[in-house]
């Protein structure tokens, strides 16, 4: 926490000076910028690889939220007793996205995940094991309310995960249709920066594997970020994410408390050609009883 308060000041200076130092007129907009809604009759693919290391103590349940890049986080659910646990969570993501018209796209997305967890239960028991599986995929739309003008751009997107595999104490299951996410996307552009807004609300249904039910609370999350193009093909941003998830429920009874918690986020983007962009994000969030740090790589290609 330290560190990234003494790095943030010293990047916010020189990012502000460039802006006066350099002209401003030779900026094109950042590049995620221009990612965030596809083109008519055109294609975008997303690859993307995400790294989270987390160390916590857990009690029945836990939501694992890993970063994707695009201010975008792959739910990960698991259930659990009292423990202990260092884990490293690999995600690895496929995103197609098609412009039907110049305000309307949609998308779907597949996700698996590799896991690595070390547990230490609260008996002094030790246990290493790993899995690889499929973990998500839904489907989804995007539509410009708003253009840029006078006025921030205002966007809504609306998507549902169809397919889910929640890791439950007596196994994998998989569910369908259990999570639901809107969100508003605002951005205003003063070259060569770009004020970037964006809020999200999830609904999460309940799941079942046998005799256990698993209720997670709604999540509701706020991320204000800044975009700086340090030169037509190179972007950076940092911010901040705040969110606040509501109560669990497991079998009925209440497995944790309503939780707030804050983030921070660094990335940057190169544009390699006009239809590659490479995208590099990192998040740190402190946990009451814990932290979790994310890198996230993403290759994005236009067609």
């Amino acid at each position: 926490m330290k560190m990234i308060k003494k790095l943030f000041l010293p990047i916010l200076i020189i990012t502000f000076t460039l802006s006066f130092v350099l002209n401003k007129n030779t900026y094109a907009k950042p590049v995620k910028v221009e990612e965030i809604l596809t083109y008519k009759n055109s294609w975008q693919l997303d690859l993307g690889i995400s790294y989270s290391n987390i160390e916590k103590s857990s009690g029945e349940s836990q939501l694992i939220l890993i970063p994707i890049g695009n201010n975008q986080a792959i739910p990960v659910f698991n259930y659990l007793g009292q423990q202990n646990i260092n884990q490293d969570v690999f995600i690895y993501s496929l995103n197609l996205r098609y412009g039907l018209t110049e305000k309307l796209e949609i998308f779907t997305y597949v996700n698996f995940f590799s896991n690595f967890q070390r547990t230490t239960y609260a008996n002094g028991e030790r246990e290493s094991k790993e899995d690889h599986r499929f973990n998500s995929a839904g489907i989804g739309f995007s539509y410009q309310v708003l253009e840029e003008d006078k006025y921030p751009a205002l966007l809504i997107s609306v998507s549902s995960q169809v397919a889910n595999n929640t890791n439950f104490s007596n196994g994998y299951k998989v569910n369908y249709f259990k999570h639901y996410k809107v969100t508003l996307t605002s951005y205003y552009t003063v070259d060569p920066i770009v004020f970037f807004m964006q809020a999200s609300y999830t609904l999460n249904l309940k799941e079942k594997n046998k005799d256990q039910k698993i209720d997670l609370g709604e999540r509701f999350s706020f991320s204000p970020q800044i975009y700086f193009a340090i030169n037509p093909y190179t972007t950076i941003n940092w911010g901040f994410r705040w969110y606040i998830q509501g109560k669990d429920k497991i079998n009925g009874e209440y497995a944790s408390l309503t939780q707030t918690r804050t983030s921070f986020l660094f990335g940057a983007s190169y544009e390699i050609t006009n239809s590659l962009i490479f995208n590099l994000d990192y998040e740190y969030q402190p946990l009451s009883n814990g932290y979790q740090s994310s890198i996230s790589t993403r290759f994005t290609y236009k067609f």
